[in-house]
Order: C-alpha cells, then sequence, then structure tokens
C-alpha cells in the first residue's frame, strides 16, 4: 500500500499506525478503494453516540491524508471516456452524488472545463468500482492550507480541526456496510 500526505497536511502521532492498520486489515477486502485520515470536526460531522465503532464506510474518497493499494490505483480512466454517459444519464449522475450533491458537477468541469484536479477521477473510478472510502470517527489529519495558502483552496475554516485524534482504533464492523445514519451526518457535513 502507499500512504500520501500533502505538504498542507497536519498528522496526529497516531496518524500512520492508523494508517497501516487500516491497510493491513482490509488489503484483501476488494470493496474498499482508500483510507482517508480526514474527517470534520465533531460539531460537523456529529456521528450517533450509539455508533459503536472507530470508523466508518463512505462512497466518497478523501484527498487530506490517505492511503490506498497498487491494484486499487491500477487501470483508472485519468480522461474519463465514458463522461458524455455521465452527463445524459441522472440516475448515474444521482447514484454518483450519494457521496455528495458535487461529486457530478465537479467530475464534468474537470473534465469539460480541464479544472487542476486528480481526485475526482479517483473519486469516480472507486464508484464505478463499487469502493467504498474508510473514514475515522474522529480525524487523524488537518488541512492547514485552509488558510488561503493551499494551491485549491481558499481561506475556510469550517475544515480546521485542532484537536487530532490521539487514540488507536479499536472498534472496527466486521462487515463492511454504509451505515444509514452515519451517511445522513457526512452528507451534511459536505
Amino acid at each position: 500500500g502507499v500512504i500520501v500526505i500533502e505538504d498542507d497536511i497536519r498528522t496526529s502521532p497516531k496518524f500512520l499506525e492508523y494508517m497501516n492498520r487500516m491497510l493491513s486489515s482490509y488489503k484483501d477486502k476488494k470493496d474498499i478503494g482508500s483510507i482517508s485520515g480526514f474527517n470534520h470536526q465533531k460539531n460537523l460531522m456529529k456521528i450517533p453516540v450509539s455508533y459503536k465503532y472507530d470508523i466508518y464506510f463512505a462512497p466518497r474518497t478523501c484527498s487530506w491524508g490517505w492511503a490506498t493499494w497498487k491494484d486499487r490505483w491500477e487501470n483508472i480512466d485519468w480522461k474519463v471516456k465514458d463522461i458524455e454517459t455521465l452527463i445524459n444519464n441522472k440516475k448515474l449522475q444521482k447514484e454518483f452524488n450519494q457521496g455528495g450533491n458535487d461529486l457530478s458537477k465537479m467530475l464534468i468541469n474537470q473534465v469539460k472545463k480541464g479544472i487542476d484536479t486528480w481526485d475526482i477521477q479517483w473519486c469516480y473510478h472507486n464508484f464505478k468500482e463499487k469502493r467504498f472510502t474508510i473514514y475515522p470517527v474522529l480525524s487523524y489529519v488537518e488541512n492547514i492550507g485552509m488558510d488561503g495558502t493551499g494551491i485549491h483552496c481558499g481561506k475556510v475554516s469550517a475544515f480546521k480541526n485542532d484537536n487530532l485524534n490521539q487514540n488507536d482504533v479499536k472498534n472496527i464492523p466486521s462487515e463492511i456496510y454504509l451505515d444509514s445514519e452515519v451517511q445522513k451526518k457526512d452528507r451534511k457535513s459536505v
């Protein structure tokens, strides 16, 4: 596997332990495409108290401190040759947008207008392969480039995360599934 940290990402001392454990635990689970170290602040991502795990699964990738495996990364269609299919199929757009209402629009803009990004193609690739991303309930990373110094970001305080996770992952689900209550909260925080 590979762990990717850009220069505007601040990590918890437990970040690498978390990533390595997830890479090891899910390497043979082909319906997992990537692992994110990021999550929104607790006041934005209000996970139900009844949720008993330290991670959850979501249909959207995140490039702020992330990891994947070689076999998941191979064969990405970076040019998105089937973009016309997505543009002309509202049902497909709706399915892709289960990870956030902005996904289809971002992908179409990336292909048609040449927006400088790579992660939306990665997200679409995982969508087409029916793969999920693992997220920690409490973030192991903060994007410090959101102070206006980052290349692809403006000045946004909503992504500030001073209290990074200092704990080991203890409870992980035995099954890969989308928890409906967590998904509702996740979509509101996007």
